[in-house]
């Protein structure tokens, strides 16, 4: 994390094990020998073995400190492929109040909203007395955090059970997270460095300087229930916000008898063609919507299909469309289609004349490929780019195109009839 979140501040790393790849903290390959000696170095003040990706609960975590040995040192080593080594950290004394034997953190929820990073929640994690760790799978109780720092009046455990005071003795009304608009900020600098992930939580404890340090973040799963346990319904104001932002990308998908579309920003995909249809119509609109695109492999393979009439203004033909249509004789444009993607009407081989339409911009490689009957193939001079081989084992066509256009050039380049 201290190479992908450079923002804010980490515990030391002493070691790194990638995918069972030992490594030394400026990533430079090393042995186990050379990684378990490191560690046996930095024995004071102590070492934590934690690993490093899809860990839960405090799992799988190893304290190492002055009684450790080497045979200790190399079995938390073993523990999984991919572990984080660092060194372990001081917290601050306002935090240590809380349970002086974990450190204790605070797990602040984000959301990201048209390009936002915004802090919904703050819970601060305390773990049980003599424990190390302050996860809730370890039995800790969890407090709510409010703007100014200060904690809420009760915490809760995983399960939902309240305490007014922790098992500890701790009075959480007395209790407050220092520097807590320092934490707000480092979470905010960290889910702009991995805008992917919608909504992700920062798990930060406060070192003895005050400052703020990332232990770990999470993605998969946010532990929602924890914060509206503490501090109610996660969303609130930012509902309706979050509900647009979901829909935005909502997907209707539906089916006619001869293919199936779907839906979204506004515009219409045809995919998954019947293999039993003769003649083909593809519409303008679905909908209401225009049709824009013919998926990847659409109508691949279609042994009966003879014509096509396309009736949409499209911006791609996509990549082996029509690939495999032996039947298919008749292609009928009655609107631009920006792109002929890869392998479109490749080893179509009953084809036998084209007209691309006025608007088209882009013939890609193979396109026309292993199309043996086709003698006669007009393409406007919007073409600009046609990719090499995009007629290979097509021995008998004839390109028709204006003179001086981007189709006279390839044909010539190419060593194909032409007419001009």
């Amino acid at each position: 994390m201290d190479v992908i979140l450079p923002c804010v501040k980490h515990p030391p790393t002493l070691i790194r094990k990638i995918h069972g790849q030992y490594l030394d903290v400026g990533i430079n390959p090393i042995t186990k020998q050379q990684a378990a000696e490191k560690l046996f170095e930095n024995l004071d003040p102590g070492v934590a073995v934690k690993i490093s990706r899809a860990s839960s609960g405090g799992k799988g975590v190893r304290f190492l400190g002055k009684g450790s040995t080497r045979d200790d040192i190399s079995e938390a080593l073993d523990v999984d492929r991919d572990v984080a080594v660092q060194l372990v950290m001081q917290q601050h004394p306002e935090m240590a109040k809380m349970n002086a034997s974990s450190v204790n953190t605070i797990r602040i929820i984000c959301i990201m909203l048209d390009g936002e990073s915004i802090p919904l929640s703050a819970v601060v994690r305390i773990g049980n007395s003599g424990s190390r760790v302050d996860n809730f799978g370890s039995g800790s109780v969890g407090c709510g955090v409010k703007p100014d720092g200060r904690l809420n009046d009760c915490g809760y455990t995983q399960k939902g059970e309240r305490y007014d005071v922790h098992p500890n003795g701790f009075v959480f009304s007395e209790g407050f997270v220092p520097n807590f608009d320092k934490a707000l900020e480092a979470v905010k600098r960290c889910h702009m460095h991995v805008p992917m992930f919608g909504v992700a939580s920062w798990d930060i404890a406060i070192d003895a300087d005050g400052e703020p340090v990332l232990i770990e973040y999470n993605f998969g799963g946010a532990g929602i229930d924890i914060h509206q346990y503490n501090n109610g319904p996660l969303y609130g104001k930012y509902r309706e916000r979050i509900i647009a932002d979901a829909f935005k990308n909502y997907v209707e998908r539906g089916a006619t008898l001869d293919f199936s579309y779907s839906i979204a920003h506004g515009e219409a995909t045809l995919s998954n063609g019947s293999k039993d249809v003769h003649s083909l119509i593809i519409p303008a609109s679905i909908g209401g919507k225009p049709v824009r695109t013919l998926a990847s492999s659409a109508f691949k393979n279609s042994d009966k299909l003879e014509s096509v009439i396309i009736e949409a203004s499209l911006n791609e033909i996509g990549y082996l469309a029509f690939y495999n249509c032996p039947k298919l004789k008749q292609i009928e444009f009655k609107a631009p289609v920006k792109t002929i993607s890869r392998s479109a009407f490749n080893h179509c081989t009953a084809l036998e004349s084209v007209v691309i339409p006025s608007g088209c911009e882009k013939i890609c490689s193979y396109a026309f490929r292993t199309c043996k009957k086709l003698r006669q193939i007009t393409i406007p001079d919007s073409v600009t780019e046609i990719e090499p081989d995009a007629f290979l084992e097509s021995p008998n066509v004839m390109i028709c195109c204006k003179k001086g256009s981007a189709a006279e050039s390839y044909a010539i380049e190419n060593g194909l009839k032409y007419k001009a």
